[in-house]
């Protein structure tokens, strides 16, 4: 490799090395995730959330959530108060 960062050429060998090193630190981890998933869901292991729309760092979540309703913005005191009134 020659050109990454204003770095000096790796050959092959250096490369190689490099990877096998970093290789045997992480080789338990690695593992086919879509059947890791599905037994650890059969064991009841884990618990799947989805998200009902796309988040968005600027304008927030798409679609849109429906506005609350009064209620919801009511404190309980002073819907117990409506109510016995």
């Amino acid at each position: 490799m020659e050109g990454s960062y204003n770095a000096a050429p790796i050959s092959v060998d250096e490369m190689w090395a490099w990877l096998e090193k970093y290789a045997a630190i992480f080789k338990d981890y690695i593992c086919d995730v879509g059947q890791y998933l599905a037994d650890a869901d059969a064991a009841k292991k884990v618990l799947f959330e989805a998200q009902l729309g796309a988040r968005d760092i600027d304008f927030g979540i798409y679609p849109t959530p429906p506005p609350p309703t009064p209620s919801a913005l009511t404190p309980p005191s002073a819907q117990a108060s409506r109510a016995t009134s």
